[in-house]
């Protein structure tokens, strides 16, 4: 019997997540696609991060997803991110023992976090955000297809993206064809 299929856009692991909650699926059908842990603990093993490790419950994913959504949604409108959203990113980063290293790579000097052991799930999507809210090039979008609003990272050069995936555009494009299309008049 094969698993749950879940829908990764290959950008931001932390939007990945936020759009598993309900407001990202269609009108017609409000599903949350982590509502339990087996399921969570599914969509961490697709998305190829480790498991829930005996010192987190759940309940801290769920949590995460939360202020996930917050700051997607600030960040989509243009809106400062919301500080419970960056406590919460800070506070599992924080928790991550590692190093500094001094590196140089292609003739300049960068400082690398090293972190001590492996990321566990939590920390590597927190990672994720922050990568995310770090890169001035990245702008957070909702899909501009109607019944899809998934949340996605544009980082095209203009800045012109619209659409999560190219089936919501594909979607679109059909739909403004048959919006616009002649009527025949007998």
């Amino acid at each position: 019997m094969a698993g749950p299929v879940f829908l990764f856009l290959g950008e931001a692991l932390w939007l990945d997540l936020a759009n598993t909650a309900p407001q990202f699926h269609t009108a017609t059908e409000q599903l949350d696609v982590l509502p339990d842990a087996d399921l969570a603990r599914a969509w961490l093993l697709a998305a190829g991060l480790p498991g829930l490790d005996h010192r987190t419950d759940p309940a801290s994913l769920f949590t995460l997803r939360t202020e996930f959504i917050r700051l997607a949604d600030a960040l989509a409108t243009g809106a400062r991110p919301p500080t419970s959203s960056i406590s919460a990113i800070n506070g599992v980063l924080r928790g991550t023992a590692g190093r500094e290293l001094l590196t140089r790579t292609a003739g300049s000097w960068r400082l690398r976090f090293l972190p001590m052991a492996p990321a566990g799930a939590l920390e590597a999507l927190a990672r994720s955000a922050a990568v995310t809210l770090a890169d001035p090039l990245g702008q957070v979008r909702r899909c501009a297809e109607v019944s899809c609003q998934r949340l996605f990272v544009d980082a095209t050069p203009h800045q012109t993206r619209a659409w999560c995936r190219e089936q919501c555009h594909a979607s679109t494009a059909v739909e403004r064809r048959r919006i616009h299309r002649p009527i025949a008049t007998a």
